[in-house]
């Protein structure tokens, strides 16, 4: 397989269906006075700020002023030339990443179109492709315009009445963009990942290659499940040998496969005996594996790169507990381990702004913090390489949710159900070799509180329960697993209420939003809290920069833009409330700079 990177400068205009047609952007000449430079990757909203027309959107009240940026059509626009090759073979263009319902057009034919930021689109453009010349354009929407007809009363909860306006629960993509307790509201729009042209001459395309790796419980034999999926690209049968191994052992299989037309994958298992072990931090090392696959069909032989493994057992103790209900607790090799960690959000209101390098320097701190254990929360991401990675790396444990949070979705949808579960299959492949990643999660707090969506009235099991009771881990029991699946965070396996402290994991919230005195902690009797603390106030360069010019005092309106939203759902508010409780002090009395520094001391 050849490539053809289209990632760099694009042009990119603005289209609300008065001023601008999408449709323009698909001609062969443009008048390239109307368009803006873009660069992809990227964000709209970056390419934005860098032409100065609108302002800093982290500061202020900006996010409120460059709202209309996501009731536009942003029609993406570039040209490229391609090779005898690529003319005279099959193509396709991927995309790895589109922000969010993308209509593709080649050459003016649409080639593709798609509406979930958490998978690539694959389309395939043979006999489509022009020596020179060939015009691609994107036509993407945020998903306000594609969510527009679709029903949301029934489908929010009682903190979600917004949801009636932008209808996240129709939309594929990270759902902190639509606001969050802890974020402010910027719905991301572009072409925020790679784009490039793919072509052969060959009669197989090469997928995703899924191994798993796990260790019995002895821990004396490793195993290493290879899962390599591919395309079959005549109308005939073909006969393929599989080889695995992994490199610097004597480690290898082959496995002989007949691969039918269209999309299937081939599978061998080999055997490692006493495979170095990998721990989380504090406890071991982290030793890893590159286990390497090829396919041989005919006289060809295609090697496919090779993915970092490590062996460990993990088992989810969930025993009795003596004192009543269950533990809950992970085994890493035969060891307990005292699970200690945070939630892992996004880390900007951008996608496309998170670089490896901010990523890499969140795991310093966590580490620096004395955490083992990193929760991917259910209204962000599946994360970067680049930070599942680093926890192989380092030994931080990943308890990773599938992309739900907060409400009911649409999973009866027939569009909908089949573009989730596209969803979890590329995932679950994509990070199933991960060490790292020891338990996936169903989604955030579906099943708990006021917008319990699990069961309907009377007890009738609602259609969003049986996705994370029966579907999701249907999907995992094929591709991965040995991983631990749990339907909802938090959950209790004895059906009582969800967060239920004696068994199961807690999201004990209650002390800091009600309960000012942190003491109460000692008397939790939760077996895994893994979600809770208190609000207080971040860093002061980032405080100043969030409040701009002007409205630099204590709930400001700019303050409460980006104000933690659980501290406006009541009139005290909980942070004065808390500063009186412990110090005595009134915080409308403090300067920016004492609020920090009293606040911090506080939350510390």
């Amino acid at each position: 397989m050849k490539t053809l990177s289209l990632d760099g400068s694009w042009q990119v205009r603005f289209s609300d269906f008065q001023r601008g047609r999408p449709w323009y952007a698909e001609a062969d000449t443009v008048d390239a006075i109307r368009y803006l430079p873009a660069s992809v990757p990227g964000e709209i909203h970056l390419d934005l700020m860098k032409q100065g027309i609108i302002p800093d959107v982290y500061s202020g009240a900006n996010v409120l002023a460059a709202r209309w940026v996501e009731e536009q059509i942003w029609s993406y626009r570039r040209e490229f030339d391609a090779s005898d090759a690529a003319c005279a073979g099959r193509g396709w263009l991927v995309f790895d990443r589109l922000d969010y319902a993308a209509k593709v057009v080649l050459n003016g034919q649409t080639v593709g179109e798609q509406a979930n930021f958490f998978h690539p689109l694959r389309v395939e453009v043979t006999g489509k492709l022009r020596k020179a010349g060939n015009v691609l354009a994107v036509h993407l929407d945020s998903g306000l315009y594609h969510a527009g007809d679709k029903p949301a009363v029934g489908w929010f909860h009682g903190n979600a009445e917004d949801a009636r306006l932008h209808k996240r629960h129709w939309l594929r993509k990270p759902q902190f963009q639509f606001s969050w307790d802890w974020s402010p509201r910027l719905i991301n729009v572009g072409i925020q990942g790679s784009v490039r042209l793919e072509y052969c001459d060959d009669d197989i395309r090469i997928g995703q290659f899924a191994p798993v790796a796990s260790v019995d419980s002895t821990l004396e034999r490793g195993q290493v499940r290879g899962r390599l999926f591919v395309t079959n690209l005549t109308d005939k049968p073909l006969e393929t040998t599989l080889r695995l191994w992994i490199d610097g052992s004597d480690a290898a299989v082959e496995q002989a496969a007949t691969i039918p037309p269209g999309e299937s994958h081939v599978e061998a298992t080999l055997t490692l005996d006493h495979p170095r072990l990998w721990w989380p931090i504090g406890h071991g090392d982290q030793p890893l594996y590159t286990v390497k696959a090829s396919l041989r069909c005919r006289s060809t032989t295609r090697e496919v790169a090779g993915r970092q493994i490590g062996f460990r057992h993990v088992r989810v103790v969930q025993d009795p507990h003596p004192q009543g209900g269950r533990y809950f607790r992970f085994e890493i090799n035969g060891r307990p381990i005292f699970c200690k960690g945070g939630n892992y959000v996004p880390a900007d209101l951008i996608i496309s702004a998170i670089d490896d390098q901010r990523t890499r320097t969140l795991i310093d701190r966590a580490i620096e913090a004395n955490f083992n254990l990193l929760r991917v929360w259910g209204g962000g991401l599946y994360e970067s390489e680049a930070f599942y990675e680093e926890c192989d790396r380092r030994g931080i444990l990943v308890w990773q949710e599938f992309i739900f949070a907060c409400g009911r979705y649409p999973t009866t949808d027939e569009d909908f159900q089949r573009s989730v579960i596209a969803e979890a299959k590329y995932q679950i492949r994509r990070l199933a070799h991960r060490p790292s990643l020891i338990a996936w999660c169903g989604n955030n707090e579906n099943e708990i509180g006021h917008w319990n969506w699990g069961m309907g009235e009377r007890g009738v099991i609602a259609p969003d329960y049986a996705w994370y009771h029966l579907t999701l881990p249907r999907l995992l029991k094929a591709d991965h697993p040995e991983v631990y699946y749990q339907p909802s965070s938090p959950f209790s396996p004895d059906h009582l209420t969800p967060n239920h402290p004696l068994a199961g994991d807690q999201h004990p919230w209650d002390i800091g939003f009600i309960d000012m005195d942190f003491r109460g902690y000692r008397e939790y009797p939760s077996r895994f809290p893994n979600e809770g603390g208190t609000l207080g106030p971040t860093s002061l360069p980032t405080m100043l920069r969030c409040l701009g010019d002007g409205q630099q005092f204590i709930q400001s309106f700019n303050w409460q833009v980006h104000d933690n939203s659980v501290d406006s759902w009541r009139e005290q508010s909980t942070v004065d409330g808390m500063t009186d409780f412990w110090l005595g002090l009134n915080c409308r009395k403090m300067s920016i700079e004492q609020y920090v520094f009293w606040g911090g001391l506080i939350q510390g």
